[in-house]
């Protein structure tokens, strides 16, 4: 018998929870706590096992029997634990609003796709409930300087600027422990150990960094008073009930799963078709998988050690399967709260089984705006400047390909310029962005310098996206403020989503860069024309 308990932690300091990867001098921060990290806690709480019979039986009881498993702690809204938004959710391109519609790519069949053009689901968690919502992380960011050790202070001759990313202070994030006991009376006494164990200390030190600044003084609170039956407490949307036979079902993995081929033994995440068939006796197919992978890594502090790395399943994958035959609700339920792969207790391999019917698309709306804690000083140190505009020139320069070669492709091949006429046009990119602008200002207007009649009669017959003149749209964008050119480009977003903290920072660094931006947008629109009119040509010859 397994029952889950809820606990929760509130960070009352920013916490570092090391992502890999990066640079080795930085470090970015995972957006949930991971249930091996809160598990070594209770651990360090206990203390050593050798130091007394009955530290060592608790510590076998808690830690190393298997008895009890710590699943992921992620952000929580209004006390309700979110989940790891599923692979298969997509939205279409362009979307972002308070108010998204999310396609769901399990809700087609064989064959069945949506025509629009899709890209991933933004947000890493969502609110599992009747009307779904996406739940943000507030992040910040600290820069630091590398010090001397011996002097106790930052190297003046030398050293390196490097920066920590971290949770917020402020921030709930709630998960469930599972535990398994021959009876419901065997759990609570097991439960009550573990509070017993937690309260101890009132606050926890996880992730990097603990001793300056960071850790997260985390207060831990278990809640005993309710065992449920499975890891979410909220049934809406989850299976319910016998699956009965030819009928589908989906699997939604909850956590990271560490799987191991069962016919080469190996490591091997794309093998989890095979594993969850065993599971189930061959008593169903798979249909469809939406797969996405991750490295599973740690360092186990009693040993001095990092842990091994893994190639996972990545939280969020899912599965869509056929039940061959009718599989009882208390076999398919036993094998969703016992999990599947390796490194139960640390929270990898958690899952919970959904309908398979599902509608193709639904809207979600926002939870509350990421906050900021930080205050800025009123003089930003110009490093700090230059640092988020080239943050924001390399997304605005990814917008501008992306838009650039959509409104190039929807020209009529037949009506655009001629190949030298665009290549002048394109010369005076090769200056600064401003004197660009005005030079073609100068060339569509009226004078002496103008372009001359027969190169606007070009301009004018060439259209693009139906009946837009090319003419006109080239001296809009030359003629208006950079701001109104660029309102396809959903500026809002990129300053909240590519802030180093807060997003009136990153606007008022984004304006000072939109001149230029316009300026790469309309030369990459020109370079679109141009390769078009060369491939034409090809084609003709």
């Amino acid at each position: 018998m397994i029952r889950f308990v809820e606990y929760t932690l509130e960070l009352n300091a920013p916490a570092v929870i090391h992502a890999i990867g990066g640079d080795p001098n930085s470090a970015s921060t995972m957006r949930y706590i991971p249930g091996s990290m809160v598990r070594g806690a209770i651990a360090g709480i206990l203390g050593d096992p050798d130091s007394s019979p009955r530290i060592q039986t608790l510590f076998h009881l808690l830690i190393l029997s298997g008895k009890v498993r710590f699943l992921n702690a992620y952000p929580a809204r209004s006390a309700l634990r979110s989940l790891p938004s599923p692979t298969c959710f997509r939205i279409a391109k362009g979307a972002q609003t308070s108010e998204l519609e999310v396609i769901d790519l399990s809700g087609y069949g064989h064959g069945d796709f949506p025509e629009e053009s899709l890209k991933r689901f933004p947000d890493p968690f969502f609110e599992l409930s009747v009307s779904p919502v996406r739940v943000k992380v507030r992040t910040g960011v600290s820069f630091h300087h590398q010090r001397d050790r011996q002097k106790g202070r930052a190297w003046q001759e030398k050293g390196t600027v490097f920066s920590y990313e971290y949770l917020q202070e402020g921030q709930t994030f709630a998960g469930v422990i599972g535990v398994e006991g021959p009876d419901e009376n065997s759990i609570r006494k097991t439960i009550d150990e573990l509070k017993k164990t937690s309260e101890k200390r009132p606050e926890l030190w996880l992730g990097r960094s603990r001793r300056a600044q960071y850790g997260g003084a985390a207060a831990l609170k278990i809640n005993p008073e309710a065992l449920l039956q499975r890891e979410v407490k909220k049934t809406t949307g989850v299976l319910k009930g016998a699956i009965a036979g030819d009928s589908l079902f989906r699997i939604l993995f909850t956590a990271a799963a560490v799987i191991r081929d069962p016919v080469s033994g190996q490591i091997d995440p794309a093998a989890i078709g095979r594993v969850v068939n065993e599971k189930f006796g061959g008593r169903v197919s798979v249909e469809e998988v939406w797969l996405d992978f991750d490295i599973a890594a740690g360092y186990n502090r009693k040993w001095g050690l990092p842990v091994v790395q893994s190639a996972t399943l990545k939280a969020g994958t899912m599965l869509k399967l056929r039940a061959v035959k009718e599989i009882s609700e208390a076999d398919w339920l036993a094998i969703e709260t016992a999990g599947i792969g390796e490194r139960r207790t640390e929270g990898f391999g958690a899952m919970i089984f959904l309908p398979g019917e599902t509608p193709k698309s639904f809207t979600v709306n926002n939870s509350e705006k990421p906050r900021s804690n930080m205050a800025w000083p009123a003089q930003v140190p110009s490093l700090i400047q230059r640092m988020q505009k080239d943050i924001l020139r390399r997304e605005l320069g990814r917008i501008s390909a992306e838009q650039a070669f959509a409104l190039a492709g929807k020209a009529d091949e037949r009506s655009i310029p001629s190949g030298s006429l665009l290549g002048r046009l394109r010369l005076p990119f090769r200056k600064s962005g401003e004197e660009a602008i005005e030079t073609l200002k100068t060339w569509l207007g009226d004078g002496d310098h103008a372009l001359k009649s027969t190169a606007k009669k070009q301009l004018s017959r060439c259209r693009l996206d139906g009946e837009l003149m090319f003419s006109s749209w080239l001296s809009e964008s030359v003629n208006r403020d950079a701001g109104h050119v660029l309102r396809g480009f959903q500026l809002d977003r990129v300053w909240t989503d590519y802030t180093m903290n807060d997003p009136e920072f990153a606007r008022n660094c984004g304006k000072e860069i939109l001149g230029e931006i316009r300026a790469i947008f309309i030369d990459a629109v020109l370079a679109g024309l141009a390769r078009r009119k060369r491939q034409s040509k090809g084609q003709n010859e």
